[in-house]
């Protein structure tokens, strides 16, 4: 199980965008190592079992993911529209990847505004200078990234975005 992930004890469905804003097909052992064991599931015998994770990270942000076992079919419902952030904390294989912002772009602005990218993320090289590790990213997962890179790295990162300096 990963390091700064809570594991609620039931569906956050007040916190959540009503749809997912994601799909992707993984396998079950993936989330099994990444997350560990779900928080709920179906009946195993159902026609359609399914497994559930309700976690909140570190940085904030809380997702639902319901997998359904039989496809293999991951969908994800977050607090905020990140999927990008969201698939950096599960850390799975994921693939044949359906966004709802592109799938259905009425829907999508009709449940969320779409997420302010401009913010990056930068660290010190050795020498000192100051360079830019990445950039297209929310507020919270720039903070979330400089976070985590430091404490991997011990070198300074921090997140910059259009009005701020480092």
């Amino acid at each position: 199980m990963r390091s700064g992930m809570t594991r609620l004890k039931g569906f956050p469905r007040h916190q959540l965008i009503e749809d997912p804003l994601c799909s992707v097909r993984t396998s079950e052992l993936s989330l099994y190592q990444s997350l560990g064991g779900p928080t709920g599931m179906t009946d195993p015998i159902e026609v359609d079992p399914r497994l559930y994770w309700d976690l909140e990270w570190s940085c904030g942000l809380v997702m639902g993911m319901q997998f359904h076992q039989l496809t293999e079919l991951l969908e994800i419902r977050l607090d905020e529209p990140d999927v990008s952030h969201a698939l950096r904390h599960i850390g799975v294989e994921a693939y044949d990847m359906h966004l709802l912002r592109i799938d259905d772009p009425a829907r999508f602005k009709s449940i969320c505004a779409a997420p302010d990218l401009s913010w990056q993320l930068w660290k010190v090289d050795d020498d000192g200078s100051e360079h830019q590790r990445q950039q297209g990213l929310t507020r919270r997962d720039a903070e979330c990234w400089a976070r985590e890179a430091e404490e991997q790295t011990g070198t300074r990162h921090w997140a910059r975005g259009p009005n701020s300096s480092g």
